[in-house]
């Protein structure tokens, strides 16, 4: 079961299935989320044995950056390779008071922005 992407209560009851207390949910939450951990031997506020079940029945799996281009206006485009092998994008654009985010969060967007290769 991949973790990423679950929420703070379905971590809760993951936990509780995992014959923890509520609240580990809640620290695991607080290590995936807050403190970007991708791997459990970090989590030293878990308990070792909980870590060993976490580790052989879950997954933390980030996606790969794996192409990354930057323009002399400061957009950069990143290409990130899922575990399945598909590959999504992102392109960050700099204006003056923000920063805007469009990433591509299916393989195949249908948007069709130019600067796009999963178009």
């Amino acid at each position: 079961m991949e973790l990423l992407g679950l929420t703070r209560a379905e971590l809760e009851n993951l936990a509780e299935k995992l014959g923890e207390k509520p609240y580990r949910g809640r620290q695991l939450a607080e290590w995936i989320y807050k403190k970007g951990a991708d791997r459990f031997d970090i989590m030293t506020n878990l308990p070792a044995p909980f870590r060993t079940k976490l580790s052989k029945e879950t997954s933390l799996t980030h996606a790969e950056v794996i192409a990354r281009r930057a323009s002399p206006d400061g957009t950069a485009k990143f290409a990130l390779q899922l575990t399945d092998s598909n590959i999504i994008e992102c392109v960050f654009i700099p204006y003056p008071d923000r920063i805007t985010a469009c990433v591509s969060t299916q393989v195949g967007c249908a948007a069709g922005c130019s600067f796009c290769a999963t178009a």
